[in-house]
């Protein structure tokens, strides 16, 4: 493990700026880390961008996969023979993270039902509205779903319901499953579950718990800006969010419209995944060394030896909230972000209808194709004066939260031999990166993206029938997870399961865009910069869950919930500096009212536990910091 962990540490360090072409789209089809659908597990994890539509593509014609076929190894299309001795099953699976819901089809349903037989029936909170709604109905009726991706919290709970299958037995022989045997039975620690099985850790990783997650070659979350447009600023200096706020303003007078005619803003948000407060406010305080962890109204730095209230004055959430308002003040905040989704958003983005975004999952990962990064478009993080970059580390435990079968699934030994093929290599790298042969092939003993594969998710492109048909993003896996980290090396080719992070990924998207940032910053990639300047921290990868809360912290964290969500809102687009001031004021009061203070002191364990956790990581896995 050692020598990969040094292997994937250099091609960081040493690999020149990708741009993220392979892009994180598709509903968990991505190339990078999956992005957070929610607050509830932020702080163990980063997971993937939802489906989007793109900017038009100049061509709109479905490319051969391109390979040169004395060098290739390529794979046909699934042969739908495989799985014909197996009768239909349909598998409805509650995915808190997904942000697609329904049938799964595409090249991605192709796969499942040629190897398995299987339907992949996704139901979505973050579709059905958000919170806690979907998931409170189905648990009360009994059947949360066949399969179950969630929290480890509500895991706990549907465990002490009766709403979990003991897949002991089944799992036995699983040898993919058999990796994450460490990751396993920590969860069943977490659980309480004694020494039977009834869930299996998300995205546990084999690789050190101080290696950061990143997005290909980018951070998940920085402040990403037009860098077009801000090169023809000049590259002025930000020290702050007020001069950040100056450049976008300028950057929307220079190009008041989008590609389509739309009004430019420099900020939008969106309340698809709201838990306990604003989650897209909450995602800017990474770029300030502090993280979100579990729902807790206390957010922590990189070792949790610091925290903040999420009500301290002048505190990162209260900067955030104050960066949305001067925003709104400055007219640079989308009026319509109340009824965004995150497909509106991303549509936003691609259209360059939106200046910046706090992560790059809908930023650089949906525009940065090659064509617009050698025409020097795209987004790219900009380095502002007082910040300092939080990135969470892998976890050898998984991310607080886990698959489970549902304890009314109708075939819970295929539902596990689905679970063991998604972490084997053949299913990691399909589920990420489509079939072999439609977007990748192997040349010298390694995969490389093909003509095809190299736009196809961002741009949506068409996917042959005999893989499928639809296009390559939408057809895409949409559980938005797996049991094993994208990150980690793949042991039939030695490089890592994302594609961003492939040697000729890397190569190939060195582009006009990439090659202006790196010489503007004197850098060979954003990390080699982040760490020769020291504007990057790392939290160690770690095995903390929140414990089971009492009903009543849990009735009275809602409630703080409902009050910090509404008055985060009103407070971006509040009318005057006295109106924001008086909201932020009641808040704290209001909050008071409804058990906060009692709230915030199970919160203050929580802290000591991560940093506890911490630790011990370090300790069990030999790790310094």
């Amino acid at each position: 493990m050692k020598r990969f962990v040094t292997k994937l540490a250099g091609c960081l360090t040493a690999a020149v700026l990708v741009m993220s072409m392979a892009s994180c789209t598709g509903g968990g089809s991505s190339t990078n880390a999956p992005a957070p659908a929610a607050t509830d597990n932020s702080a163990a994890s980063a997971t993937s961008a939802a489906p989007a539509t793109p900017a038009p593509a100049t061509d709109n014609s479905t490319p051969a996969p391109a390979t040169d076929n004395s060098t290739t190894t390529a794979a046909p299309a699934p042969d739908a023979s495989v799985a014909s001795s197996l009768p239909p099953l349909q598998i409805d699976m509650f995915d808190q993270f997904a942000n697609t819901a329904g049938i799964a089809g595409g090249w991605y349903g192709k796969v499942i039902k040629d190897k398995f037989n299987i339907t992949l029936n996704i139901i979505a909170p973050n579709i059905a509205g958000g919170g806690d709604t979907l998931y409170q109905t189905r648990s009360a009726a009994g059947n949360l779903g066949d399969l179950i991706l969630t929290g480890d919290q509500q895991l706990t709970d549907c465990y002490n319901a009766g709403l979990l299958y003991d897949i002991t037995d089944i799992i036995q022989g699983k040898q993919n499953i058999a990796k994450f045997d460490v990751a396993t039975k920590n969860l069943q620690t977490v659980l309480g579950t004694g020494d039977r099985v009834y869930a299996l850790a998300e995205n546990a990783s084999t690789l050190s718990p101080t290696t950061p997650q990143f997005d290909g070659m980018n951070p998940n979350f920085a402040t990403y800006i037009r860098w077009d447009y801000y090169k023809e600023l000049g590259y002025p200096t930000i020290n702050n969010y007020d001069d950040f706020l100056n450049i976008l303003q300028q950057m929307c007078a220079n190009h008041p419209t989008s590609d389509t005619g739309k009004t430019t803003y420099g900020l939008s948000f969106f309340k698809d995944w709201d838990g306990t407060y604003s989650a897209i406010v909450a995602k800017y305080i990474f770029s300030y060394g502090f993280q979100e962890i579990n729902n807790s109204y206390y957010f922590i730095n990189e070792d949790a030896t610091q925290s903040q209230m999420i009500t301290q004055d002048n505190g990162v959430y209260y900067n955030a909230l104050e960066l949305f308002f001067k925003a709104n003040q400055m007219g640079l905040l989308d009026p319509d972000s109340p009824s965004n989704t995150w497909d509106t958003l991303v549509n936003k983005m691609k259209d360059g209808q939106v200046m910046s975004s706090p992560f790059s999952w809908n930023s650089a990962d949906q525009l940065n194709t090659i064509e617009n990064g050698n025409a020097g478009k795209g987004f790219m993080p900009v380095v502002v004066g007082d910040q300092t970059i939080l990135a969470q580390g892998q976890s050898p435990y998984g991310a607080g939260s886990g698959f489970a079968v549902g304890s009314k699934a109708p075939d819970p030994g295929r539902i596990i031999d689905f679970l063991d093929w998604i972490c084997s290599s053949e299913g990691r790298m399909i589920c990420n990166n489509g079939p072999q042969g439609l977007a990748w092939d192997v040349v010298d003993g390694l995969p490389v993206l093909n003509d095809f594969g190299k736009s196809a998710w961002q741009l949506k492109t068409t996917v042959p029938d005999e893989y499928g048909g639809g296009n390559m993003a939408d057809g895409g896996d949409p559980i938005n997870g797996s049991l094993e980290m994208i990150a980690d090396i793949n042991p039939d080719y030695g490089v890592p399961y994302d594609r961003g992070m492939w040697p000729q990924t890397i190569a190939d998207n060195q582009t006009v865009l990439s090659e202006d940032w790196n010489t503007h910053y004197n850098a060979a990639s954003v990390l080699d910069y982040l760490q020769k300047s020291n504007k990057i921290v790392v939290s160690p990868g770690n095995a903390y869950v929140r414990p089971a809360e009492s009903s009543d912290i849990q009735t009275e964290r809602a409630q703080c919930g409902d009050l910090l969500k509404t008055a985060s809102w009103q407070m971006a687009f509040a009318g005057s500096q006295a109106e924001f001031d008086q909201i932020w004021s009641d808040l704290k009061t209001q909050l008071d009212g409804v058990g906060y203070q009692d709230v915030l002191a199970v919160d203050a364990t929580y802290v000591q536990g991560y940093k506890d956790a911490i630790a011990q990581t370090l300790k069990d896995t030999g790790t310094a910091q």
